[in-house]
């Protein structure tokens, strides 16, 4: 079963730093929207990694160790076959982003609509297997997220 790394922004999302620089992500929609895509790749027969909820616990997490979480994060995209980032937000994303494509991984971007994607994003198809999807509301995104991993499970087939 072909696994997916599910990147977004955490520290941005942190409601608190409860635990020094490390805090929680407390915006209950923001974990909807994420389990949302965890549920929609799940259904269409892919494995999952959502390191937010497997490796950080939301960052519930008062004695974790920056360097073993981040390690353990680059572990998980070695081990998985597709790098799926909503990469809006946040450095970390774009970090392992760069790693996934460094380890020819095919990549998966989300971008609401009218998110202004620059030059450099459309043109990583040329170092990577990249496919771009834009969305308008999370219908939109169900709907175009399904389709996007429908084709790649036809390929692979």
């Amino acid at each position: 079963m072909p696994r997916v790394y599910i990147a977004a922004p955490f520290t941005s999302k942190m409601g608190n730093k409860k635990h020094g620089f490390y805090g929680e992500v407390t915006d209950e929609d923001y974990k909807n929207f994420l389990l949302t895509i965890d549920s929609i790749v799940k259904s269409e027969g892919f494995s999952t990694i959502l390191p937010h909820r497997d490796l950080s616990d939301w960052g519930a997490m008062p004695n974790i160790n920056i360097n073993e979480i981040t390690k353990q994060y680059f572990e998980e995209i070695d081990s998985s076959d597709i790098f799926m980032a909503y990469p809006e937000r946040g450095r970390g994303v774009h970090v392992e982003l760069g790693y996934a494509i460094a380890n020819k991984k095919r990549i998966i971007l989300l971008f609401r609509e009218g998110f202004y994607l620059g030059t450099m994003i459309p043109g990583l198809g040329a170092v990577a297997q990249l496919d771009i999807i834009q969305f308008k509301d999370i219908s939109d995104l169900k709907t175009k997220l399904r389709k996007c991993l429908k084709k790649i499970k036809d390929s692979n087939d």
